[in-house]
């Protein structure tokens, strides 16, 4: 009976435990009946648990903590958890310790005119849903480059930010546009609200060296740029 439970809606769930109850059944007995006997099922209780409570009006207040209580124990039984995120994930394994993760992909991008290396690495932290964005200078040793001095920017972001730009590509050139308009916290805003006050990001771009455009277009404008000897515009008229 729990995988065609597992398959119906809130609704009917909820009616049918409402019916056991009022058939005189033992909530431990519903609850035995309504356990999920497979790793699936499980998942689907569990991605259920956050939205027992709006049913709180139309059922019975007893039928809705029996389905909380069965979501809540196929997550313990099957290892889930529910992330930041809201979504149900298998709760990780006791770790000693934690290594830095390797970038899943390494791309070049073209910032402010200089290529520069993007290394991107999603669920960046054990079951989390954050990713990291590295623009890294591709010199050896590393040279300043438009998004920093040093040749290293590093940043989280959500995936799901990530994911609604289109992917990893999509999304650093978008953040490195906003971050040479002098917009980097409006960007980040859009998708994650505004920021704490003590969020570095708030006050990173106010701290960030302006740095020019570099190789080609650098030299063009440093060549516009330079004064003009007066003297020498009398000689050509």
């Amino acid at each position: 009976m729990s995988g065609l439970l597992a398959r119906r809606s809130h609704e009917d769930t909820l009616g049918r435990i409402q019916e056991r109850l009022s058939q005189g059944a033992t909530p431990a007995a519903i609850i035995e009946e309504m356990m999920p006997h497979t790793r699936e099922e499980a998942f689907t209780w569990s991605c259920r648990l956050p939205g027992w409570d709006e049913y709180q009006n139309r059922f019975p207040a007893q039928a809705v903590a029996l389905a909380r209580l069965v979501s809540r124990r196929a997550m313990k039984e099957y290892r889930l958890m529910i992330r930041e995120d809201g979504r149900v994930v298998e709760r990780p394994a006791e770790r000693k310790g934690w290594k830095t993760p390797p970038p899943d992909i390494v791309f070049p991008l073209v910032v402010g005119g200089e290529e520069v290396q993007i290394r991107y690495t999603t669920g960046y932290f054990p079951n989390s849903a954050i990713d990291r964005l590295y623009f890294v200078s591709p010199h050896d040793p590393p040279k300043a480059h438009p998004l920093s001095d040093t040749g290293y920017h590093s940043c989280f972001v959500p995936h799901d930010a990530v994911e609604a730009c289109g992917g990893p590509r999509a999304y650093a050139s978008l953040l490195a546009d906003a971050i040479l308009r002098g917009e980097e916290q409006e960007f980040i805003e859009a998708f994650e609200g505004p920021l704490p006050e003590t969020d570095p990001r708030r006050h990173r771009q106010a701290n960030r060296p302006r740095l020019g455009p570099g190789g080609h277009a650098g030299r063009l404008i440093a060549e516009e740029e330079k004064p003009h000897n007066p003297s020498q515009q009398r000689m050509l008229f």
